[in-house]
């Protein structure tokens, strides 16, 4: 019973009385590497877990040629935040000549990742820029997580 009792108490904690939504803001800006637009990724925030709630939200838009915007309903909440931008490209896939299904097509191949810890302003920004410099990147399994 006891571990009933905290186990509600806990997750009423975590989500929060009367279903109150976290505060999202739009966020904006540029994405180099090597002082070169960024042509195609993923970009990721992720909020860092401060002394009042563990939640942790998430958000994510699509950089391309250089530029990305998420709007506040899908922006990332104001804090301390984990921006994880995941490089990709575009491969052509190929049809096997055996099966009857495969077309062909493009397919996103993810190339590297780089972290950066960020700090989204209360209102948002339309000047979050990030210069990143491909020693700092990531590949393969180990760009997996955040």
């Amino acid at each position: 019973m006891n571990r009933y009792i905290l186990c509600l108490f806990t997750l009423t904690m975590v989500m929060g009385c009367g279903g109150e939504k976290l505060p999202r803001v739009p966020v904006s800006g540029k994405a180099t590497l090597d002082g070169q637009p960024i042509l195609l990724a993923q970009i990721l925030f992720v909020a860092l877990p401060d002394d009042v709630t563990s939640i942790r939200p998430q958000s994510a838009g699509q950089i391309k040629d250089g530029n990305f915007q998420i709007k506040p309903s899908f922006g990332p909440v104001p804090g301390a935040q984990l921006a994880r931008i995941v490089l990709l490209k575009e491969t052509t896939v190929q049809p096997d000549p055996s099966s009857e299904t495969q077309q062909a097509g493009v397919q996103l191949e993810e190339v590297g990742s780089i972290t950066v810890p960020i700090e989204i302003p209360e209102n948002g920004t339309n000047e979050l820029n990030f210069d990143l410099n491909s020693k700092d990147m990531t590949t393969g399994e180990a760009s997996s997580g955040v």
